[in-house]
């Protein structure tokens, strides 16, 4: 066929080289540039913003006024856990709809009842 040609890869086998091959290929690379491609600077400020938030009404509704910086912590390391970022200006840029989506519905009674028996100990 003419839209097939042999090439020697990097291993120093011979490869069939098809239309459907660099398609794939292609769409692979695409997908990396994807993920090496970091979310802007004013989509940072607004996960961080909606964790702040998301933090006041979750200490509102369980009762846990003041300690909405811990809970804030816990939810930014939840997703820096889910995306493999060290930071929120790491996380990539596809993942900013799920990390939105991952903030509005993060709610971990267990880990907000912990934050909230600790700041009572502390106040003593």
């Amino acid at each position: 066929m003419e839209n097939e040609k042999a090439l020697m890869n990097a291993g120093g086998n011979v490869e069939l080289v098809t239309l459907e091959n660099i398609e794939t290929r292609m769409a692979a690379l695409e997908a990396q540039v994807r993920h090496l491609t970091k979310v802007t600077p004013a989509q940072a400020t607004a996960i961080n913003k909606a964790v702040r938030q998301r933090a006041e009404v979750l200490c509102r509704e369980y009762g846990a006024t003041g300690c909405e910086r811990q809970v804030a912590d816990r939810i930014r390391r939840a997703i820096k856990l889910g995306s493999g970022a060290s930071n929120v200006r790491e996380i990539p840029a596809c993942e900013y709809k799920v990390t939105m989506n991952q903030v509005s519905m993060w709610d971990d009674y267990k880990v907000i009842r912990d934050i909230k028996t600790k700041a009572r100990e502390q106040k003593g």
